[in-house]
């Protein structure tokens, strides 16, 4: 197997844009989940909840599941998995961005 193919100019630039994308929707999914769990206000399906309410679930028309006010609360917050996966995400785009950019030309630049 030879070597493998140099980046025309180009293509460096579109994975330079592909690796620029894949960091914003990274780090907006990171921003969101956290500014989601930085709300106080307990929601069921959308609709804040008091005190003496409790959150029924439907599946298929039949009551699935009931939470109380403070078991809703505790279904809330930041999601440690989307944070891992969000940081994962704007590790990966840095990573194509870097590859892209340090990437020598074959010598006398000529391709082979």
């Amino acid at each position: 197997m030879g070597k493998p193919e140099q980046l025309t100019p180009g293509t460096k630039a579109a994975v330079i844009v592909i690796g620029l994308v894949i960091i914003a929707v990274s780090l907006i999914c990171f921003v969101g989940n956290l500014r989601s769990g930085a709300s106080d206000e307990v929601t069921c399906g959308g609709s804040e909840m008091e005190r003496d309410d409790t959150c029924v679930t439907y599946v298929n028309g039949n009551a699935g599941s009931e939470r109380t006010y403070d078991e809703q609360a505790e279904q809330g917050g930041v999601s440690i998995f989307l944070v891992i996966l969000a940081l994962a995400g704007a590790a990966f785009g840095v990573f194509i961005i870097w590859s892209a950019v340090t990437e020598t030309s074959a010598p006398g630049g000529r391709r082979r």
